[in-house]
Formats: structure tokens, sequence, C-alpha cells
């Protein structure tokens, strides 16, 4: 059963539970940050990609506020247009790649302080 039909099958399962959000994880970004964070964890401490228990979460990791970070994953392209981080860095951006201003640091300084 591993010829075409068995691909087949496997396709419609795996795309079944998104077929009403096409454009979207069937559950909330938190949850799905927590999901990524629990499975770290459970991976067995000598493996890649394993995380330490005592390992803050990953927003708190990030010193990140769950409305901050969706704002950077829903719109980001809005939100930044040559560089992306603190000020500090657009800063350093701005003066290696000789441009006059940028215009993200307002933004920048309300997500990432």
């Amino acid at each position: 059963m591993y010829g075409k039909e068995h691909r087949h099958r496997k396709k419609r399962a795996l795309a079944s539970p998104v077929e009403d959000m096409p454009h979207a994880l069937p559950f909330h970004l938190s949850d799905y940050m927590e999901l990524v964070d629990i499975t770290g964890r459970a991976i067995l401490p000598n493996k890649r990609g394993a995380i330490e228990e005592s390992t803050p979460a990953i927003l708190e990791r990030l010193n990140l506020k769950p409305e901050q970070w969706q704002e950077l994953t829903t719109q980001f392209e809005d939100c930044f247009h040559h560089a992306a981080g603190s000020e500090s860095y657009l800063e350093a951006y701005r003066h290696r790649h000789k441009l006059k201003r940028l215009r993200d640091k307002n933004t920048a300084n309300r997500l990432f302080g």
C-alpha cells in the first residue's frame, strides 16, 4: 500500500484539518508557540532541538509579550521595510548601508523596547 493510492490518502488526511482555514493554522499562535516549546522539552536531552526543562518559555526568552509576537508575525512586512530589530540594530544597519534615515524606529521601539 505504498503506491499512488497510499500517497493520495496520506495527503488528504494531512490536508483535512485545515480545509476550512487554507491560509492559517487551525489554532491560535500562542497555542502553537506553546506546542513548539513543549515539543522541544519532550525531546531527549542529547538530541538536536531539545530544550532544557529549566529554560524559560520561548516568548520570555525573546523578551516579547504575546501581542508583540502576534503583530510581528502577522504584520511583519508592514512594520519593517529595510531591516528588523531593536532601534540600535536599525541604527547600525542604517550606518552600514549609508542610509539617511529609517522610518521603522517607532515600530522597533514599540515591539522590541
